[in-house]
């Protein structure tokens, strides 16, 4: 048997004693590893903050929008703050990745728990279960496509062979 565990420090704070005593940290990141180690630790997750995530919404947003805004404040120099903003507006009410619910509240995450999954069985996200049904049509448009092939050769063929003796 072969565990292999990947800390990376994208939402965590990776301790130094990871590299000291990394025996106890490789109990503590799964639970099947637990057995493994009699003392296991677990590097927590720092928790995001709602509003340190919108200050960075802001600041990303003035980089990728700041320019366009001011070609538009100079492409229409009659119009004013609001209806600048309102060309901008999207056209639809989502939030952010990073500032949606789910994020930040686990009532609002809808995601199956990978250790629930019935063995055997096969989870497709919506986007797959559509190209997977669409696969199995295209399968079956081609099935029935070459079963009509195959009755019009044999019908040619048969054709060819019988007609002349009528």
């Amino acid at each position: 048997m072969r565990f292999e565990i990947e800390f990376k420090a994208k939402d965590i704070v990776i301790p130094f004693e990871v590299l000291t005593v990394p025996g106890e940290y490789f109990g503590g990141a799964y639970p099947v590893c637990a057995q493994f180690q009699e003392k296991a630790k677990r590097i927590e997750a720092v928790k995001k903050n709602l509003e340190l995530t919108f200050e960075r919404c802001i600041e990303v947003a003035k980089n990728q929008v700041g320019r366009a805004i001011n070609a538009a404040k100079s492409m229409f120099p009659q119009k004013d703050r609001s209806e600048i903003l309102a060309m901008f507006e999207a056209d639809h009410d989502l939030l952010p990745k990073r500032l949606s619910l789910e994020v930040y509240s686990c009532t609002e995450n809808h995601a199956p728990a990978i250790h629930d999954k019935p063995e055997g069985s096969l989870w497709l996200n919506e986007s797959a279960q559509i190209l997977l049904e669409m696969a199995i049509e295209q399968k079956n448009k081609m099935t029935k496509l070459i079963e009509a092939k195959h009755e019009q050769d044999y019908l040619n063929l048969m054709y060819d062979r019988y007609a002349y003796r009528f």
